[in-house]
């Protein structure tokens, strides 16, 4: 499953990257601003069919966004498994 808030984030950092301002993605998708906002800070679900509209607008694939939305929590996963491994039992 896509943790949300990660996919908020990714959206978020992909926008800044790409210097557009919220409100500009916002009208390039045809959603309103607020609306925008609780999509970047993970307080709403999108569906497939907006992460295509967002991922068009920032000119990324929605793979990209997708796969920065999930490898943090990935990482922490394969972090915590690798110090329990390194662990010696008592």
């Amino acid at each position: 499953m896509i943790d949300k808030h990660m996919l908020g984030i990714a959206i978020k950092n992909a926008r800044r990257e790409s210097h557009i301002l919220s409100a500009d993605l916002a009208s390039k998708v045809g959603i309103s601003r607020g609306h925008m906002s609780d999509i970047e800070m993970g307080k709403c679900c999108i569906t497939v069919e907006r992460l295509n509209q967002i991922s068009e607008a920032l000119e990324i694939p929605a793979e990209i966004l997708i796969l920065q939305a999930v490898t943090p929590k990935k990482s922490r996963h394969m972090r915590a498994l690798s110090m329990l491994e390194n662990t010696s039992p008592d």
